[in-house]
């Protein structure tokens, strides 16, 4: 899954940051911190060389002006609470502006019913900027054959999806 999700992400955030360099990379085997070093990526927090964390593909947006990130996680099962939680661990240290976890099986049914039926989207949530939307996990079930996101099965911390 990793190079078509990888592709899918540069794809996703060239759209979105036209005047920035994007590189994506399969991170599975390597922490964040090791991967950003190799490639002497500037502009980031102070306390990046302590992200001990491995996010299987990683999307960097570098501009004039900042330095963002993407963290995507892959699973081959149904996404369920515990992978959620590991990557909103990630994202509350990390701070991405994007955050993906993606599984051809789509969503498990007890995490579609927390985060859907009881409306509880705020477990999505890891980050809250000043006077703007909070940044919050992307859950969808990847389509292999389109080799994309399958958008009927978004689940965003938004109502609206209008940050996919």
């Amino acid at each position: 899954m990793y190079p078509e999700v990888s592709a899918w992400l540069e794809r996703f955030l060239l759209q979105r940051h036209l005047r920035s360099e994007v590189r994506v990379l399969d991170t599975s085997h390597l922490p964040v911190y090791r991967a950003l070093r190799r490639l002497n990526i500037t502009g980031l927090p102070g306390d990046w060389e302590s992200w001990d964390i491995r996010v299987d593909v990683l999307g960097i947006i570098s501009s004039k002006q900042s330095t963002q990130l993407a963290l995507v996680e892959c699973k081959n099962s149904a996404i369920t609470l515990a992978h959620l939680s590991q990557l909103l661990g990630y994202c509350r240290v990390v701070q991405p502006e994007y955050a993906f976890i993606l599984s051809p099986v789509g969503v498990s049914d007890s995490l579609k019913r927390l985060v859907v039926t009881h409306g509880r989207r705020d477990v999505l949530e890891y980050q809250h900027p000043a006077r703007k939307m909070a940044r919050s996990i992307v859950i969808s079930r990847w389509d292999m054959t389109t080799k994309s996101l399958d958008y009927a099965s978004v689940i965003t911390g938004d109502d609206n999806r209008t940050r996919v």
